[in-house]
């Protein structure tokens, strides 16, 4: 007990002597304990501070996660719902799909069905056919021809050719003795006189004599000096015949004596027209060459039925026969006839035919009609075949 009373009493001493160092460090040091805090109040500041910043990186961070799980959610949605459309469009393709491959369907079965009825129809002509195959194949052949008369006529221009076609073809019309025909004969008349009418044209007989008259020109002479020169000693001797004065015909001999002294020395000459160049011998023949080149494309024109290239080449003929040639009697005469070609009409003029073709077709289709729609009943009962 004395021990705690005395523990107890130096207790209050210390206390009592607290007061006054506290007292003595507040009058002499009372600013500076004011700023300076304990350590302990450090740690715990420090402590909040460290807590509030994790807490605001954690909120950071969680906002952060929540934005991008947003954001993914977004987009799973939004492939989830093109992934929906896409399957909603292709379900639409395939619903399409179905209907036109319903329809294509429904298409094949009307062709086959079509297809089948053909089989059979083409299966009832030929046992038509069978029962009287003559009769085709003159109808046949007699619309070939006629075919054939027009393709003559429109590609060789062959008017001969066309007419002999057309008239084998109304011979096997009349032999096949249809009155159903008389119209296609009518037709084919008319193009047969429209052919017999024909003023034709001669190309051969335009050929072989373009070809004679190529030959001729290496007959034909060339042009030599025109107007001869006239001496006066020429025209003292015309005078001195002319005269029948004596007393002119010594002056005129005595003329003529003096003219024969100078012949040699002076000479004179006159021309009546002007004087033109002699022609080579090498020039000449590239001129007959030339000649003979234009002539085979006057025969070319004629043969492709060119008027104008077969005027145009008989001109410039006539106009190198005129310039390089001596225009004597077989010259005149073989201008004149390449005058009286060049006037020739070369060109044929051909009537149009084929009417009568197509009205013969028109008339097998029509017929061929009628014999597939009774082709069925006739496959059915072929003892009817005949009847």
């Amino acid at each position: 007990m004395s021990l705690s009373k005395q523990d107890n009493l130096e207790s209050e001493k210390k206390d009592t002597a607290k007061p006054q160092n506290d007292t003595k460090d507040k009058a002499g040091f009372g600013a500076k304990s004011k700023l300076a805090p304990s350590p302990k109040n450090l740690l715990y500041a420090s402590i909040l501070f460290v807590f509030l910043v994790l807490t605001g990186i954690n909120f950071f961070w969680i906002h952060k996660e929540n934005n991008i799980q947003k954001e993914s959610i977004e987009n799973i949605g939004l492939s989830v719902q093109s992934k929906l459309d896409s399957l909603s469009v292709g379900l639409t393709n395939v619903e399409m799909g179905n209907q036109v491959g319903h329809t294509e369907l429904e298409e094949l079965k009307v062709r086959i069905t079509e297809l089948e009825s053909k089989v059979a129809n083409q299966g009832s002509r030929i046992v038509q056919m069978g029962v009287n195959p003559r009769n085709e194949w003159m109808l046949a052949e007699a619309l070939y021809m006629s075919r054939l008369a027009s393709q003559r006529l429109i590609i060789e221009r062959s008017a001969q050719s066309a007419l002999t076609l057309l008239l084998e073809t109304d011979k096997l019309l009349a032999r096949f003795n249809d009155p159903k025909l008389n119209f296609v004969r009518d037709a084919l008349s008319q193009e047969i006189t429209s052919l017999r009418l024909l003023d034709k044209v001669d190309h051969s007989g335009i050929i072989f004599e373009l070809n004679s008259l190529a030959n001729e020109i290496e007959k034909l002479k060339i042009v030599e000096l025109t107007g001869s020169p006239r001496s006066s000693h020429d025209k003292l001797s015309n005078s001195d015949s002319n005269s029948g004065n004596d007393d002119q015909l010594g002056i005129n001999r005595i003329g003529n004596l003096i003219s024969e002294k100078f012949a040699n020395i002076v000479r004179i000459r006159r021309f009546d027209t002007t004087i033109q160049p002699i022609i080579s011998s090498e020039d000449m023949q590239l001129i007959r060459q030339s000649i003979q080149l234009q002539f085979q494309q006057a025969i070319y024109a004629v043969i492709r039925e060119e008027q104008e290239l077969f005027q145009s080449n008989l001109d410039r003929i006539s106009i190198h026969l005129n310039k390089y040639f001596q225009m004597n009697e077989g010259a005149s005469k073989f201008i004149n006839r390449l005058n009286d070609l060049s006037n020739l009409q070369i060109k044929q003029q051909l009537p149009q035919i084929g009417r009568a073709s197509e009205l013969l077709n028109s008339y097998l289709n029509q017929r061929n009609d009628e014999l597939l729609n009774t082709g069925l009943y006739q496959l059915k009962d072929p003892s009817k075949v005949g009847e």
